[in-house]
């Protein structure tokens, strides 16, 4: 709270030294006597609303030296006292009465009532710093022009001087209290430097009179040949920075129309149109009707429409698009790709309608809206973008469609969508990955029979040689592998790999076993219902236990070794049955019918049916109809 009135009474301090280093003196008191009764005179001639002529001639009569003798009031460095003696008046009671009694005895004395009643301050003088200001301060605060200009012809007053503490100039004061007309006369002097800042956050008048809306005072200002239009505060901030913070539409069209510079950035990187899109759509249209730039790239590479996008700001994305913006200003992050990204469908369906915007545009890496979409499993999105001629078959720079990433992540209808589209189930990535090999992994049996019967290749292998059987063995899904089966013949079963662990997309580097591993040792490993279940089918379908080296030396997986607490008996049932299988040829007709399968090779059940004269019993037992 400041300290707005002082001691009334306090009789005056003689023999002190001042922060000067000066004692009091007789001439110093009547010199402190003179200005008071001046500054009492000049209040009342003002208050009485007097004519020009009239103080001109009270003026005239007032000593020069006088005049140029600084107004001083000593102060501690903690209160504010100097602040409220630098700006006074402020307000009109401070003209009147009690209150002007009180500043005037203040001025008398030559120190605030903090110096007056702490003893050790006033005694010792340490802690304590000086105030002061001119006459023409007093013109600017009080508001009257001619006061100022017989001033400044009666003397040689300094209109661009600022008060010692806060660095107030007549133009700073006549800003701060709304003197209009003050403001006019003053911009209008020839050695007026209309760009003197503040002390602590070096704000100009301009930007004072912008963070108080005082519109009318702003336009005045500008119209000065003067005036620095982007002159920074101690943030670095340019007048039309802080009017675009501020949310004020009126104020960021006054200055674009006095050239203020949109070009300058924030310390961090910022340039006003971006900091507009956080301010509402009214401050976007008047950087948009003041042909501001919409394409450029901000220090994070970022354009006022991409910032638009991710805020979810439709509106603003409407008014950018309708101004000219361009939706691949930034090649590296088309706006279709990221609205698609973030899921703005209302977004994305405007920019394909109304911005003309390709479809299969993408992103540096190669991903296009298409990509996003799946990914997210927005059904919606993916119909859309197809219907407005997206390429289902689309590839990353890692080689991944859209049907690889909603199979990936698990979004049934979208990947229903894309192959009734035309998406091809076959393309591999760089790891050789197709979709059918994230479908097994992740257990999804629908999948899994979409993709077979749109033609996916079931004996494919990726990088780390893992066919989407041993995908489906690691899963742990015996519905999976009873519809993989049919597809493989015997000697595919037993193709080794490490494995991947599909866990995060763009990362396949973790793999499940340190060394390569049969389907039969992934499926013993599981030491389950689930994994004897899985034994059983692969050795049904003619897979050779007696290859298995590690059966013979009974190194069986770490959790097929020991049995569980409560006397589960799986682990031994499938120790068992995998030292039996491996220690017992295969029977005849079993060998016979692995014979039949590698003559119609991988994927060759389909031939089946076409066998002429062959029974249907035979037929159903060369396509593992038993399993």
């Amino acid at each position: 709270m400041h300290c707005y009135v002082w001691a009334f009474g306090t009789p005056p301090i003689n023999n002190r030294k001042m922060a000067t280093g000066n004692f009091d003196t007789a001439s110093n008191l009547d010199l402190r006597q003179k200005q008071t009764e001046l500054y009492r005179n000049i209040i009342g001639l003002v208050q009485s609303q007097s004519k020009s002529s009239d103080i001109k001639t009270f003026v005239h009569g007032i000593s020069p030296h006088l005049l140029c003798q600084l107004l001083v009031l000593e102060v501690t460095s903690s209160c504010s006292c100097g602040r409220f003696f630098e700006q006074h008046p402020t307000i009109i009671e401070d003209t009147e009465g009690e209150r002007l009694e009180i500043f005037l005895h203040a001025l008398l004395v030559g120190s605030c009532k903090c110096i007056q009643l702490n003893p050790e301050i006033n005694s010792s003088g340490e802690g304590t710093c000086r105030s002061t200001k001119t006459w023409l301060h007093v013109a600017a605060a009080l508001g009257c022009p001619e006061l100022m200009e017989a001033l400044v012809n009666k003397s040689s007053l300094d209109v661009n001087k600022a008060t010692s503490l806060y660095c107030h100039t007549p133009l700073s004061l006549a800003v701060m209290q709304t003197k209009g007309e003050m403001v006019s006369w003053l911009c209008k002097q020839p050695g007026l430097d209309p760009n003197v800042k503040s002390k602590k956050e070096k704000h100009t008048p301009l930007v004072d009179a912008i963070l108080a809306e005082k519109y009318h005072i702003v336009e005045i200002l500008i119209q000065s040949s003067k005036i620095d239009v982007n002159a920074k505060n101690f943030r670095s901030e340019t007048p039309l920075v802080i009017a675009t913070r501020m949310n004020n539409a009126r104020l960021v069209k006054i200055l674009l129309a006095a050239r203020a510079d949109y070009s300058i950035p924030t310390l961090d990187g910022s340039l006003p149109l971006m900091l507009a899109i956080n301010s509402g759509s009214q401050v976007v249209k008047e950087f948009v009707k003041a042909k501001v730039p919409l394409n450029v790239l901000d220090s994070f590479g970022e354009t006022a429409l991409t910032l638009a996008l991710r805020n979810t700001y439709t509106d603003i994305v409407a008014i950018l698009v309708d101004g000219g913006a361009d939706c691949r200003a930034n090649p590296d992050l088309p706006a279709l790709v990221l609205a698609s990204s973030l899921g703005h469908m209302d977004t994305l369906m405007y920019l394909l309608d109304w911005g003309d915007q390709h479809p299969d545009q993408a992103d540096t890496l190669g991903w296009t809206a298409l990509h996003f979409a799946s990914m997210r499993g927005s059904a919606r999105a993916v119909g859309f973008l197809l219907d407005r001629g997206a390429d289902p078959n689309c590839v990353t720079f890692e080689l991944n469609t859209p049907l690889a990433l909603a199979v990936f992540h698990k979004h049934f209808v979208v990947s229903e969508l894309l192959q009734a589209n035309g998406s091809d189930v076959n393309i591999c990535d760089l790891d050789l990955d197709t979709p059918l090999h994230f479908a097994t992994f992740n257990g999804h049996v629908d999948t899994v029979q979409s993709l077979l019967s749109n033609g996916a290749n079931a004996c494919v292998m990726n990088r780390v040689g893992a066919t989407p059987l041993f995908n489906a063995v690691v899963a742990g899904c015996p519905d999976i592998v009873r519809l993989l089966l049919p597809h493989y013949v015997d000697q595919c079963l037993h193709a080794e790999s490490q494995g991947f662990n599909y866990t995060v997309f763009s990362n396949k580097a973790d793999l499940l076993f340190p060394v390569a591993k049969t389907p039969l040792w992934a499926a013993a490993s599981l030491a389950s219902k689930t994994g004897l279940a899985l034994v059983h089918l692969l050795l049904l379908a003619g897979y050779d236990a007696s290859c298995e080296e590690w059966i013979h030396l009974r190194e069986f997986p770490t959790s097929l070794q020991v049995e569980s607490e409560d006397g589960d008996k799986d682990k031994a049932l499938l120790r068992e049955l995998l030292i039996d299988s491996a220690c017992n040829p295969r029977t005849l007709m079993s060998l016979c019918r692995c014979v039949v399968r590698r003559a119609l090779g991988p994927g060759g059940h389909r031939k089946v049916n076409q066998l002429s004269g062959v029974p249907r019993k035979i037929k159903n037992f060369i396509l593992l109809r038993q399993i």
